[in-house]
């Protein structure tokens, strides 16, 4: 281990005295350097590459260097000390500063000759610390360069994916989509060119249109049994309805909905990444739409019809949060039960190239329909136990 450390003496004009010391010590500001030369010696850790005989024979000349300074100056500050012992006796003390110049040109003379032997020594020094800032320099340029390069091959993996992904949106000649033909049954008369592998493509074009059925008349069956039961609870006078207090200030009157979700069929197998390229972004996380809540409240809407209710806060300062209601229509409600969208969002910063598709374009149907179909026949038997209570 060694140290750069500089030192100046306070009353000479000498130019800074800079040596490399190679020791054991853990901390220059406690080593042999700082003892002898005091609190003005600056320093920082530095690590030459060297030979043994090397360190040796520059610890040597260091030692040499720092001895002759440290002698050079015990001599200027004797005379510095007669100065300030004759300062009330003028004549006396006009000696002493003449004799105190004198000092300081030898001071500054020897430090001058003892810097030029331990020159060749420093330079060595600093060629071989400049040697290993290029080599962490050239070090540091490959490696960015090789990060670079890894990012420009997995960007070229996701667009190549995303265009993949993007022409089963994008109108053919006909003027319907691959997967508008999909949902009628129908092929494409000819293959776009960015699918690759046709018949791979296609199956996973066909079963996103079974998955979005699927969603769809799970939503229309929530839906309906929901509008089935308001209509029922009308019919019978609003049985049980009641004030529910919760953290707005202003209570809402309706009822209180509990789901239970127990062993959901295909949820282990929905939350596991999909098959796309995300190695260009920062690290991040795969967010599954498979949030279930087990409570909601379902409330007379006060422009007519019904709604459900939820409580949402917002931080307004000091730790203090301001409490609010946020409602949903029927039709919003009945769509944020089932599975919408995947999303890979990086963890430490946002930016736009976060990928987030529909989680129907990429499950398996054989997981997806079973679990919408399964959330479906329980939201539907929770509804019609209410209007039934």
């Amino acid at each position: 281990m060694a140290s750069k450390m500089s030192w100046h003496h306070h009353s000479a004009r000498s130019a800074p005295v800079t040596v490399y010391w190679f020791s054991d010590e853990p901390d220059w500001r406690t080593g042999r350097v700082r003892e002898v030369l005091g609190d003005s010696v600056s320093g920082h850790p530095v690590d030459p590459p060297a030979t043994a005989a090397e360190i040796a024979e520059w610890s040597a000349a260091a030692d040499a260097y720092v001895n002759e300074v440290v002698a050079a100056a015990i001599d200027l500050n004797r005379a510095d000390s007669r100065t300030s012992k004759w300062r009330g006796r003028p004549l006396v003390r006009r000696w002493a500063m003449a004799r105190f110049d004198v000092a300081i040109a030898s001071f500054v003379d020897r430090v001058r000759t003892a810097t030029a032997h331990y020159q060749p020594v420093r330079e060595a020094v600093d060629r071989r610390l400049a040697e290993q800032e290029a080599a962490r320099r050239r070090k540091v340029e490959a490696e960015r360069k090789r990060r670079a390069r890894a990012w420009r091959s997995a960007h070229g993996r996701f667009l190549a994916w995303r265009r993949k992904y993007e022409v089963a949106d994008r109108e053919l000649p006909g003027g319907l989509t691959p997967r508008q033909l999909a949902a009628k049954d129908e092929e494409p008369t000819e293959w776009p060119p960015e699918v690759g592998d046709a018949d791979s493509w296609w199956a996973g074009v066909r079963a996103s249109v079974v998955n979005e059925r699927a969603r769809a008349t799970a939503v229309r069956q929530v839906v309906e049994t929901i509008t089935a039961t308001a209509a029922a609870l009308e019919r019978a006078g609003r049985p049980g309805i009641e004030w529910i207090r919760d953290e707005p200030g202003d209570p809402r009157e309706g009822w209180v909905v509990h789901f239970s979700w127990p062993d959901l069929p295909g949820v282990q197998r929905l939350s596991k990444p999909p098959d796309i390229p995300t190695g260009h972004l920062w690290r991040g996380d795969w967010h599954y739409d498979l949030h279930l809540s087990d409570r909601t409240i379902l409330t007379p809407g006060r422009r007519g019809g019904y709604e459900f209710a939820s409580v949402t806060s917002a931080e307004i300062g000091n730790g203090d949060r301001r409490y609010s209601w946020s409602t949903q229509d029927v039709r919003q409600f009945a769509e944020s039960l089932f599975p919408d969208r995947v999303a890979y969002r990086q963890r430490y910063r946002y930016v736009a190239e976060d990928v987030e598709i529909p989680m129907a374009h990429y499950a398996e149907p054989a997981d997806f329909v079973p679990y919408v179909e399964a959330v479906a026949q329980r939201a539907v038997a929770t509804f019609r136990a209410l209007g039934h209570g």
